[in-house]
């Protein structure tokens, strides 16, 4: 089993802008944060939810997104998920 620190993690957020940008342009990544999911290398994504219900329904059907609580901020719906990678550093 891999370490947390043996993935190159400036590597894994540039791959989950690049993945998140095709379904919600102004999604912010969370870097700074090193995680597993069932031991395998995860990264946190937030964005509102408002205009991007689409986005996320279709974003629901795919095995590397996992929606998280999300929360209100000045009225507006933000919403937390994450995207989650194969333990050789690949989107699943």
């Amino acid at each position: 089993m891999r370490n947390i620190e043996d993935y190159n993690w400036d590597d894994l957020y540039e791959k989950v802008e690049n993945f998140i940008r095709g379904y919600i342009p102004d999604a912010n990544v969370n870097k700074g944060v090193k995680a597993f999911y069932n031991g395998n290398p995860r990264v946190e994504i937030t964005f509102k939810q408002k205009g991007n219900q689409t986005a996320i329904k279709t974003l629901d059907k795919e095995p590397c997104f996992r929606s998280l609580s999300g929360y209100n901020v000045k009225g507006t719906r933000i919403c937390r998920a994450e995207i989650i990678f194969d333990k050789d550093g690949n989107i699943i």
